[in-house]
């Protein structure tokens, strides 16, 4: 415990004094907030406050229901998305699961809203 209290301690997250021990917790607010700040979504989200409720941690947690919202959704999405002229299924996947939970579902989303394109066979996606 001591070794515990020792190495936090040194962090400058807890400090003892005559009234005991106190935690500083704002590093790791602080820590937290850049890791957020450096995701893909994390970076872009400052621009769509309305979806806030709908990201978690630097990511996309749910699709919202209202329309407008999932239009917006789309747009966060074509921002935080690596730009590419087209994709494979398994890249389009792979690049909306660095974003979100569900990245079939936002593939749907972003063809339901045209924002791509796909083959008939869903083998491959542009950007429409």
């Amino acid at each position: 415990m001591q070794r515990a209290l020792a190495v936090l301690g040194g962090a400058g997250l807890v400090r003892r004094d005559d009234a005991g021990l106190s935690a500083d917790l704002e590093p790791i607010r602080s820590a937290a907030a850049a890791a957020v700040a450096a995701t893909p979504v994390g970076r872009v989200a400052a621009e769509f406050p309305r979806l806030d409720g709908c990201l978690k941690n630097g990511r996309i947690a749910t699709i919202p229901a209202d329309d407008a919202l999932k239009a917006e959704l789309g747009r966060l999405v074509m921002a935080a998305l690596p730009r590419r002229d087209a994709y494979t299924e398994r890249e389009l996947t792979a690049a909306l699961g660095e974003l979100g939970d569900e990245p079939v579902a936002l593939r749907r989303l972003l063809v339901d809203l045209r924002l791509f394109g796909r083959d008939r066979d869903g083998s491959r996606y542009w950007l429409a």
